[in-house]
């Protein structure tokens, strides 16, 4: 199972085609298209060869060419239910269950534990809406002071905020994690 995250070097360039044809300039027969998705190509607009897709000489070599720029990412789970940041700064591999995130970049929408196995925010919100995932819909607003009628873009929209994590949400709803806040609405109090 892949780490929560791993930080990596990467080289972006502006567009898929680009980057196919660092590649291309490496080896005039490239083994396998490491941008194929089973069939597709990534999610996300990034387009980034990161140490890990490539053998570390030919890294090395697209490193020392003219085209890209070196890059830090994060290499995440992914479950392709909905992205990890902006579409700008992900490339996301659905078969792969992996994203690659710019550093700095990732949305907190990751879940680690769930009982469910609810990867992220937007597996939850369709595992919710399946009825294979638990919800006490009074109790997420009560503790996050949502409308009543809150919906999940609500929740991205605090978590792309900074002001809540997907984490948080998950503990709520399984009921870990409760001591924790009701400390730190003592200590704020």
């Amino acid at each position: 199972m892949l780490d929560m995250c791993e930080v990596l070097k990467g080289i972006r360039y502006r567009s898929l085609d680009e980057a196919r044809k660092a590649l291309q300039g490496l080896s005039p027969t490239p083994e396998n298209d490491i941008f194929d998705d089973g069939g597709e190509e990534p999610q996300g607009l990034l387009s980034v060869i990161t140490e890990d897709l490539v053998e570390e000489e030919f890294f090395y070599r697209l490193f020392d060419g003219e085209a890209g720029v070196l890059v830090e990412v994060e290499r995440i789970r992914y479950s392709g239910f909905g992205p990890p940041a902006e579409e700008s700064a992900y490339m996301g591999f659905v078969t792969l269950q992996r994203a690659y995130v710019l550093m700095g970049r990732r949305l907190a929408v990751g879940i680690d534990g769930c009982p469910d196995r609810a990867r992220d925010l937007h597996e939850l919100e369709a595992q919710v809406l399946d009825g294979q995932h638990p919800l006490d819909r009074d109790a997420v607003s009560r503790a996050f002071k949502l409308s009543k009628d809150w919906d999940f873009e609500e929740l991205l929209d605090r978590i792309s905020g900074g002001s809540l994590t997907a984490q948080e949400v998950d503990d709520l709803i399984h009921g870990q994690g409760q001591a924790e806040r009701v400390k730190r609405s003592k200590v704020k109090g």
